[in-house]
């Protein structure tokens, strides 16, 4: 498989925006991922993929924890801090927003669409990126619309209403 016609191809998939937080002895970490999901849901378990070179997977692997955090639609300006796109010196990126210790699950963001606060269970390397699965501890929710990450571009899904029925298909 050529790479170039894989990363084209997946960046049509639409993923909401995260940032992923650890706190504790290993440091304070985080880094935006679009790659989660759920895992299970009896045990509650979610998925992050974070590329190994990210500073966020030693301290996550350190601390034992892991919050995943989904941005909301005015939440743009904390996955560029966090993705690196927005550098100034001397300036700690967790600066950009408010931010709440959940102790052994890692580092909530105040105003997030959801917050999934998890004990690391398992990780695996998987090609450039280690796949962390976590049970989630904490979970908290908020309103609104998430922010969404699709063909290297941040959005807002539209979200309308069918002026009718969608059509059913009838066998042949």
């Amino acid at each position: 498989m050529d790479r170039a016609v894989f990363i084209d191809a997946m960046r049509r998939a639409a993923a909401s925006v995260t940032v992923v937080t650890t706190n504790g002895v290993a440091g304070r970490a985080g880094v935006t991922v679009s790659a989660m999901c759920s895992a299970s849901a009896d045990p509650p378990a979610l998925l992050a993929c974070i590329h190994q070179e990210s500073t966020a997977v030693p301290a996550i692997l350190g601390n034992g924890n892991f919050c995943v955090n989904i941005l909301a639609e005015g939440q743009r300006h904390i996955a560029e801090w966090f993705a690196g796109l927005r550098r100034e010196a001397a300036v700690d990126k967790f600066d950009c927003a408010s931010w709440r210790d959940l102790g052994e699950y890692g580092l909530a963001l105040d105003g997030a669409l959801a917050v999934f606060g998890c004990r690391l269970a398992a990780s695996h390397r998987v090609g450039s990126h280690f796949v962390l699965i976590g049970h989630p501890g904490i979970i908290t929710r908020g309103d609104g619309l998430p922010l969404i990450y699709a063909d290297r571009r941040f959005g807002v899904p539209l979200l309308q209403m069918p002026s009718e029925p969608p059509a059913r298909l009838s066998p042949n």
